[in-house]
């Protein structure tokens, strides 16, 4: 994008974009970008396709930030409204991944943002809680012979230990041993990684036959207040922990649960680690 200057520049899942914020390992080549670019690091990577083209088209939904890195919606908007005076937002409500539609989608996050009140079912898609997580694990596993493309899926409430051990188990459910995805291009592809466990990360934007998802020990339901909360000692993403309250790190983390429920076209089961957060999540979910 550093090289020449576009017309057009279309970019999806611009909720993605980043600004100068724990970037980690990213800090040196965005700080180069940046450089090539004639920009300072207070500029983000949405003053990047401004700045490179003369006409834009963002793909962004607010609902699916998942970590302070990526820049907010309220700055997007500003940032266009200050560029160009005003912006056209298009709404596009068909939803074109999950066969249980659009109404599905938004039971996910309602249940989620505790904004659910009845149960409902989805005709034609496979929506399942599992109360052990070995049952749940060789379904999926069953359904990956089958169709392909069947993936365990979880937040961070697990370090990732392999990362220095290769041969270490980064988790452990009911005494199954797994690994984080070894790698993040080709992971979903590469049938020999099919027990790995994927995360937000690796599996943002993708598609999925059937998602197995592990709601981690991160999150747990306090039966007093009636509320799901965060256990940050149990969180180990330091790129959305760090300088972050746990108001905020609680969003991103429905958020990312919400992205991973929405992954899979034919069907999603879920495992929650928490007994509380599990009875709570069974109202709404069948088990």
């Amino acid at each position: 994008m550093t090289r020449e200057h576009y017309d057009i520049l279309i970019c999806d899942e611009a909720h993605k974009l980043r600004r100068n914020y724990n970037l980690n390992t990213y800090a040196g080549n965005y700080k180069k970008t940046c450089e090539r670019l004639g920009l300072d690091t207070s500029f983000d990577e949405l003053d990047w396709i401004l700045k490179q083209s003369d006409y834009q088209i963002l793909f962004y939904d607010p609902k699916q930030r998942v970590s302070p890195t990526s820049i907010d919606t309220e700055y997007t908007k500003d940032r266009l409204n200050y560029t160009f005076g005003r912006f056209r937002p298009i709404v596009l409500d068909e939803q074109m991944r999950i066969k249980a539609g659009k109404g599905y989608v938004d039971y996910v996050y309602r249940i989620l943002k505790q904004a659910c009140s009845s149960f409902k079912s989805f005709s034609n898609y496979e929506f399942r809680l599992f109360d052990s997580f070995r049952e749940m694990r060789d379904r999926l596993l069953e359904k990956e012979e089958k169709y392909g493309l069947c993936r365990l899926c979880t937040g961070y409430g697990w370090e990732w230990k392999s990362k220095k051990d290769k041969n270490a188990a980064d988790i452990v459910l009911e005494g199954i041993e797994i690994q984080w995805n070894s790698c993040i291009v080709g992971w979903l592809y590469d049938e020999t990684l099919k027990e790995e466990m994927g995360s937000v990360y690796s599996l943002h934007g993708l598609d999925l036959n059937f998602a197995g998802v592990v709601i981690g020990r991160e999150l747990y339901y306090d039966e007093k207040e009636k509320k799901i909360k965060l256990n940050k000692d149990l969180y180990f993403d330091n790129t959305v922990k760090r300088g972050t309250s746990n108001e905020d790190i609680l969003e991103y983390l429905k958020n990312v649960y919400a992205v991973l429920m929405t992954r899979g076209i034919e069907g999603t089961y879920v495992y929650v680690c928490d007994e509380g957060l599990r009875r709570y999540l069974k109202q709404f979910i069948p088990s």
